[in-house]
């Protein structure tokens, strides 16, 4: 029993500490209340108002609080205290505060109750509180001057504590804003006037420690034009737990200004400077139309800013990838999305309407580095009206700040077909057809220099299709059936089982493509053009030389030109270029180019030409540099020398011919810093041109040329009807294209024919000379349209126009030439010659037939001429001809000036040997100059027919010849000379039958005749001579004695020989001194003093004369006499 007593004792002093704790606090809660009954019962409205009214003010610097009315609440309210104030204002009453800013805080009414029992326990429990129509302003003057200054300074940091902030349990059921807030900021320095006007604000418990939140509001701001009607809002839940009072969330709350809504949920610790922990906010579809109507409110940008009409949302996003701190990293690392809704846009001041716009874009920002942020691209489109265009892209950038580096892919169509007219109307050409393009790229904005586009990855084609476009303006009008563009930077090919890769590529292919204008047609079909070279890193360096290759083939290419009369058409052409380093030297250029055509035709308004199978290849690279110091330290005195002989030179060959070969300083400085080699082929060409107007045609044509020659391998020519085989060298062209001196061209040539007509190629050389004097003034007055005329019609135009016109052929001083002949025929005159060589040189101003020799059925010919043109003032002609065998017709038809000054050849017959040399003077019409003619003439032959058989039938009756059926000469030897228009004819003797005559004379070229004939053997007993006098058609003529005996003929000046071979020699020394340093002399022409032809006593004696009467050769006297007529 007593065990049990004692368990109960130590059970109940077990249960007393309990006592201890809860007596002592029932103690103090009964003081608190008995307090608080107290203050309540203590503080009524009007002590409480008062009260509040003092400290306040007193608290305050320089400023007032006003209040109305302050109750507190307990004994209808219990177990919670409810607080009512009204008409509460502070009021600064600073003199520098203007008035409409001196009322800092106002409410109209404020409400709010305190729970009891939460106070008890240490937590603080608000309920129902209410704000009805609050305003409040803060106003920042310059100076320092603000309505805010009425509250004291905070206290030194020294007396803060810095350690974390302890408040207790604080909840709130409820908490509302009634009635227009206004909300106003005011700041003079950056003049800046902003209100905000709160309509709603409410906030309630969704259950510790979140709150909903719903609060709506306008706002006005002075630099800052705004709606009037834009409403804000904030509605949401916030979480806040006081025993953690530093962290704040944000759950789905919803931001509104106007059309502009935004929801946002995030995470933010305040303890420790501002941690944004997690941050989420996502924007509602934002109308584009009303973006731009707030920014139109600005007057600077409404200005600037179009009207666009569309149906486009804006729809955003922004999530954060990890906490942000601002003190550390002024950029979070986050994600941002920007969306535009797929939707019609219109822009009417500038004609654009598309059928849908849309974009889809995401930015991944870098905090550590801004410029390391990512924007991509997911989905970029547009789509114009009637799918007139569509473009699509999708791509990337990063290193935005510093070197942009961007990816991505852009697909593009275009039917032009379907373009607003409006836009057609703008740039004035109507369009039809389709254009695709499609490129993809991957890149940095550095890589598109010279020096790094190595580095550049770009691929991409674009296809035309069935596209023609028309001027509106003019009658312009282009068309592509069909083509394509591709171009890549890393592409490579395989030949010869060897990759090649990292080649920079553009290929163009068109099926058929044409343009015509008014005065222009073009068309091309089948044509494929290719450019590639390599694109590595060595192509960095930009001093050194990058090879290059291009290729082009072309099936058609036509080209018309009616204002330039010009036809061009080209088949199956096929051309390649490079550019290379030549010779293994990083630094010297070298460019090869070939081109192949299948046919070539050309023609304008004078000529045409036609090329087969023509084959050209060329290279060219640039000349190395070299030292010219040491040329630069020369005697002074020799280069001055040197120039003063030039200028001489240039002188005295002033008003000379020259062959304008000089070129633009551009080209000049081109031949002198690069060396060209090429090679030109063909199978066959044709050519006409009324510039030498007989239809050339040529096979197998091979030659090669470089800066400063042509070799020509051979060709095979045939001129109207001559037929030539052609090879040589023309050489100096450097010289002759770039210097100023008239450095000559070099031309060295060797012509083999079988056939050469000398009458139809000289024709086509005068007819071509006079066809350049009017060849201008025809053109320009449109009698000459030779596009229309076929070859025949042309030749027929030419011949007709130039059958009257004689020109020189003036020789240029400039052209040094060297062309060896050798024909196996010859048309001349209308002769046929055979085994025709000899040489053709041309020099200074001066062209010279050397050594020509020809052979006919019955002869031959040996020529050696002289034909001196530089000016048109100064043209002179020598020669020395030979003729062995001619004929006596061919020999006047070859020369018809001998049949001038010698008519008696006309009447006379037979072969004979001629020789002559000569000298004389041409006029621009290329006429002889008679009165300058000097020369010599030896003319030799037997069985000379001498008389026409009519008239040899009454002679040889007249004079008794024996033989009455043979009239012929056995043998003559003539010489005569021509000077000062006079033919003197050189004492001869020849037999004619039983007669021996020896004759001499002269006559003008009028044909005054003076001759004498001795008649030296005859059946008259006795010698006598006959004197003709007077013209051919009044001839007198009278019996004399005979002026030389049988000794006579001995006598002869035998000079013509010797003269020609003097004047052969006299050629070849002008020649090769040339025309400006000699002239050829005229001939000297010596005569054997002697018989006179005019003698008045000459006569026959009485018994001559009486014989001739009897036999009938001179008639009787008249012996009649006649009176004279009286007057």
């Amino acid at each position: 029993m007593e065990q049990n007593d004692k368990s109960k004792d130590k059970a109940r002093s077990r249960r007393r500490p309990w006592l201890w704790v809860v007596i002592p606090m029932a103690v103090l809660v009964s003081v608190v209340l008995l307090l608080l009954v107290a203050g309540v019962w203590i503080l009524t409205p009007q002590r409480l108002t008062a009260l509040t009214r003092k400290y306040g003010t007193e608290y305050l610097v320089d400023g007032r609080v006003d209040v109305a009315r302050v109750d507190l609440t307990w004994w209808s309210t219990f177990p919670r205290i409810e607080l009512t104030v009204d008409s509460l204002s502070i009021v600064s009453l600073d003199p520098s505060v203007p008035d409409s800013v001196s009322e800092i805080v106002s409410v109209e009414r404020l409400q709010g109750a305190l729970q009891l029992p939460g106070l008890a326990g240490g937590n603080i429990d608000l309920r129902d509180v209410e704000i009805v129509r609050p305003s409040a302003c803060v106003y920042v003057g310059n100076g320092g001057v603000s309505n805010l200054n009425v509250f004291p300074t905070s206290p030194d940091d020294k007396d803060i504590d810095d350690g974390p902030l302890q408040l207790p349990a604080i909840s709130i059921n409820r908490f509302v804003i009634e009635g227009a807030a206004p909300l106003r900021y005011v700041s003079e320095p950056d003049s800046i006037d902003a209100k905000l006007t709160l309509h709603k604000v409410s906030l309630a418990d969704a259950g510790h420690p979140v709150y909903e939140v719903s609060t709506a509001g306008g706002v006005r701001i002075s630099s800052l034009p705004l709606p009037d009607d834009m409403m804000l809002g904030i509605d949401g839940r916030i979480g806040w737990d006081p025993a953690e009072p530093m962290k704040v969330n944000v759950d789905g709350l919803t931001l509104s200004a106007g059309e502009v809504s935004m929801t946002v949920s995030a995470d933010a610790d305040l303890s420790d400077g501002v941690t944004v922990e997690t941050f989420a906010a996502e924007t509602d579809e934002i109308p584009v139309e009303y973006l731009m109507s707030l920014a139109r409110l600005m007057p600077e940008v409404a200005t600037a800013l179009p009207d666009v009409k569309t149906d486009m949302a804006l729809k955003g996003s922004v999530r954060l990838r990890s906490p942000y701190v601002p003190e550390r990293n002024p950029f979070p690392a986050a994600d941002v999305r920007v969306e535009l809704s797929d939707a019609p846009f219109e822009m009417p001041a500038y004609r654009l309407q598309l059928k849908k716009i849309g974009l889809k874009a995401d930015i991944a920002v870098n905090a550590d580095s801004v410029s390391a942020s990512t924007v991509t691209v997911e989905r970029f489109v547009a789509e114009g009206i009637r799918g007139g265009t569509f473009v699509e892209f999708k791509g990337s950038a990063t290193d935005l700040l510093t070197d942009p580096r961007v990816e991505g892919c852009f697909r593009g169509l275009v039917r032009f077909d379907n373009l607003p007219a409006a836009l057609y109307s703008r740039i004035g050409m109507k369009m039809r057809g389709v254009l695709k393009a499609d490129v993809d790229f991957r890149m940095r904005i550095s890589d598109m220099s010279e020096r790094t586009f190595h580095r550049a990855n770009l691929k991409g084609n674009a296809r035309l299709r069935d596209f023609s476009a028309v001027s509106l303006s003019d009658s312009l009008i282009t068309g592509v059936d069909n083509a394509e563009f591709r171009f890549g930077t890393s592409d490579s090919f395989v030949r010869d089982e060897k990759r090649t890769d990292s080649l920079l590529t553009a290929s163009l292919r068109i099926d058929s493509a044409y343009v015509v204008s008014s005065d222009i047609k073009a068309e091309m079909k089948l044509a494929k053009i290719g450019v590639g070279c390599r694109n590595d890193a060595s192509v960095a360096d930009t001093s050194v030389i990058t090879p290059l290759g291009a290729v082009m083939e072309i099936g058609l290419l036509r080209y018309v030109s009616e204002t330039d009369t010009i036809r061009a058409i080209m088949r199956d052409m096929k051309a390649g270029a490079m550019l290379r380093r030549y010779s293994d030297m990083a630094r010297i250029p070298q460019i090869g180019a070939g081109i192949k055509a299948r046919r070539i035709v050309y023609a304008d308004g004078f000529n045409r030409m036609t090329l087969r199978d023509g084959d050209i290849s060329v290279t060219a690279h640039l000349r190395p540099r070299r030292d010219r110091s040491s040329g630069r330290r020369g005697n002074t005195h020799t280069r001055r020398s040197m120039r003063r002989d030039s200028t001489d030179a240039r002188s005295a060959t002033s008003g000379h011919e020259y062959l304008d070969m000089s070129v633009d300083s551009a080209t000049a400085r081109m031949l002198r810093r690069w060396n060209v080699n090429g090679n030109v082929k063909a199978r066959s060409g044709r050519l006409f041109t009324p510039y030498f107007p007989l239809r050339m045609s040529m096979r197998d044509l091979d030659f090669g040329f470089t800066t400063d020659s042509l070799d020509l391998k051979g060709v095979d020519m045939k001129i109207g009807r001559s037929d030539f085989h052609v090879s040589g060298k023309v050489s100096n062209l450097r010289r002759s294209l770039t210097g100023r001196g008239h450095s000559p061209v070099r031309v060295d040539f060797t012509l083999s024919a079988d056939t050469i007509n000398v009458n139809e190629l000289t024709r086509a050389a005068f007819q071509g000379g006079a066809f350049v004097n009017q060849a201008d003034s025809l053109s320009s007055s449109g009698e000459l349209d030779m596009m229309e005329m076929d070859d025949d019609a042309l030749q027929a135009r030419t011949d007709s126009m130039t059958a009257t016109e004689m020109v020189a052929l003036l020789v240029p001083m400039n052209i040094k030439a060297d062309l060896a002949f050798k024909a196996a025929n010859i048309v001349y005159s209308n002769m046929l010659l055979h085994d025709f060589s000899g040489k053709l040189l041309v020099n200074r101003g001066a062209v010279n037939l050397s050594d020509l020799t020809a052979f006919t059925d019955i002869g031959s010919i040996d020529l050696n001429a002289l034909y001196s043109a530089p000016t048109v003032k100064n043209i002179q002609f020598a020669m020395g001809l030979r003729l062995n065998r001619f004929r006596i017709d061919r020999v006047t038809q070859m020369l018809p000036v001998l049949d001038s000054l010698m008519p008696v050849l006309g009447s006379m017959g037979g072969v004979i040997d001629v020789g002559i040399g000569a000298t004389t003077k041409i006029d621009s019409a290329m006429n002889l100059e008679i009165p300058s003619l000097r020369a010599m003439v030896n003319m030799s032959g037997d069985s000379l027919v001498l008389l026409d058989p009519e008239t040899f039938k009454v002679m040889s009756k007249w004079l008794m010849f024996k033989d009455k059926g043979k009239n012929m000469i056995d043998h003559m030897k003539v010489e005569l000379a021509v000077e000062n228009s006079m033919l003197e004819l050189y004492p001869f003797m020849f037999d004619f039958d039983r007669y021996r005559l020896g004759v001499m004379g002269r006559n003008d070229l009028n044909l005054n005749l003076n001759y004498h004939v001795s008649v030296l053997k005859s059946p008259f007993p006795f010698k006598f001579g006959i004197n003709i006098t007077g013209q051919a058609d009044d001839m007198k003529v009278r019996v004399g004695r005979a002026r030389f005996n049988d000794y006579s003929a001995g006598e002869r000046v035998a000079l013509a020989d010797s003269v020609r071979v003097n004047l052969v020699d006299e050629i070849r020394s002008v020649f090769r001194r040339g025309t400006d340093a000699a002239r050829v002399g005229p001939l000297e022409i010596s005569r054997r003093r002697g018989m006179a032809l005019e003698d008045s006593t000459d006569t026959i004696s009485s018994a001559d004369s009486i014989l001739f009467i009897n036999n009938g050769l001179i008639e009787a006297p008249d012996t009649t006499v006649i009176k004279p007529i009286a007057e």
